[in-house]
């Protein structure tokens, strides 16, 4: 019997950044390295958990959405990133405007195999002149553990 439960923090992301998994062996160096901050479109991101149950073992789909002006996408999406989300993996570090801080990509039993990788990148125009480009770019992993459970993420509480 597979059972699956969704989890969607309340509020949209306000800040991306992604650190390349590399050679690093633990979320520490990972998140020591420099990382590649995403410049977000207002209220166009999103992060969703997705857990599973299936002969006993969970398990737990990570998706995140970065939107981004293709103006500013212009600074971090070159050919060396695209290479580091597609092979390597990254881990991402998003605050949600709820103040939430997850950190996503990473769990100890699977390391770097639970780095997010790119599902899709997206380039779309708009009719108006007026209206500006926007890059979309989807990062999805597997992992046994919520982003929420990662003793680098800060949980808010609100009463």
């Amino acid at each position: 019997m597979t059972e699956n439960i969704s989890y969607k923090p309340v509020g949209g992301i306000t800040r991306a950044l992604l650190y390349a998994v590399g050679e690093c062996s633990t979320l520490e160096e990972v998140l020591a390295t420099e990382p590649t901050e995403v410049l977000l479109k207002e209220s166009a991101s999103h992060y969703e958990e997705k857990f599973s149950v299936e002969c006993g073992r969970v398990g737990v789909h990570h998706t995140l959405t970065l939107v981004a002006a293709v103006e500013s996408a212009a600074a971090w999406l070159d050919e060396e990133f695209q290479r580091t989300t597609a092979a390597e993996g990254v881990v991402a570090r998003i605050s949600l405007a709820s103040g939430e801080e997850l950190v996503v990509g990473w769990c100890e039993r699977l390391r770097e195999e639970a780095a997010l990788r790119t599902s899709s990148l997206c380039y779309s125009t708009f009719s108006s002149a007026r209206e500006q480009g926007e890059v979309s770019l989807t990062l999805e992993g597997r992992s046994v553990a919520s982003a929420r459970h990662n003793p680098h993420s800060t949980i808010v509480t609100i009463n």
